[in-house]
């Protein structure tokens, strides 16, 4: 965290402080957890002429989180402040449709989908119950005289706001089943599933590209009980360009951010293979 960017932004000060200052750059580390529940639905419907109709939704899931929070305002300072973190974290929610039709011997299948991501936009931590401390005797023994903990801000507390970001993203897909024999099934597939992350909030740590993804996979029952898949996906991800980034010491004051601008041009190579065995009784 850049102490000295939070400290212009809530205060008047001129000039202001020097938001380069190394002295002035620390760190704040929430430790939360919480457990939240969700519902999921789902549908078949088995329609004329061997067609079939697939449904899907999942809830959001509201998590209340609490923890800890250690707030370090400077690393070249011995001094750490140390609370009681409670925030919420509400999960994407997700419905998703899909159709299959029946083209000769084999089985054309569409999907597509929205996952909804935008209750992660904004997640507020509320901080309550501060209290300072050092592992310096000198510190410390300034810290015990002056009172401190004992101040109208510290019981106050404070709040911290994180902009994830997050909105919604639509994806979807199409696939062919082709039997061959009675024993063996080959699907080729194509998906595409867009991002949910804006520029703004882009950055190397969260791996969230708009993708499109080529599957081909493969089947085989050797018994009347088992049946033996392989699959493999080849992503293609189209380079992402970022230029308005807030992660840059040139956002607004108050945001506190001290990462470096994450503006540039990202690319990404990924492939996926899968085993699957579905036992039958």
């Amino acid at each position: 965290m850049n102490t000295a960017a939070l400290i212009n932004g809530r205060t008047e000060l001129s000039p202001p402080l020097d938001t380069d200052d190394p002295l002035l750059h620390g760190r704040q580390v929430l430790d939360v957890s919480g457990l939240g529940i969700g519902f999921g639905l789902g549908a078949s419907v088995a329609l004329p002429h061997d067609w079939s109709v697939h449904l899907g939704y999942r809830s959001p899931m509201s998590v209340p989180v609490s923890g800890t929070a250690d707030i370090r305002p400077s690393d070249g300072i011995p001094l750490s402040m140390t609370g009681d973190a409670m925030g919420r974290f509400t999960y994407a929610q997700e419905l998703e449709l899909g159709v299959v039709v029946p083209i000769g011997i084999a089985r054309l299948s569409v999907m597509g989908g929205w996952t909804d991501w935008s209750g992660w936009e904004t997640v507020d931590i509320e901080v309550n119950n501060l209290a300072m401390s050092s592992d310096n005797d000198a510190m410390e023994s300034l810290l015990s005289t002056t009172d401190v903990n004992e101040a109208d801000i510290m019981k106050a507390g404070t709040s911290i706001t994180n902009d994830l970001g997050n909105s919604s993203a639509f994806h979807g897909g199409i696939g062919l089943s082709i039997p061959i024999g009675s024993r063996y099934e080959v699907r080729p597939a194509a998906y595409y599933a867009g991002t949910t992350i804006p520029d703004e909030t882009f950055h190397a740590g969260i791996v969230d590209f708009p993708a499109y993804d080529l599957r081909l996979s493969a089947s085989h029952t050797p018994v009347d009980w088992l049946t033996v898949g392989l699959s493999f996906d080849h992503f293609v991800v189209p380079d992402r360009t970022v230029r308005n980034s807030s992660l840059s010491f040139d956002n607004k004051a108050n945001s506190g951010r001290t990462l470096n601008s994450a503006n540039g041009r990202y690319t990404m190579r990924a492939h996926r293979a899968g085993l699957t065995l579905i036992a039958r009784r």
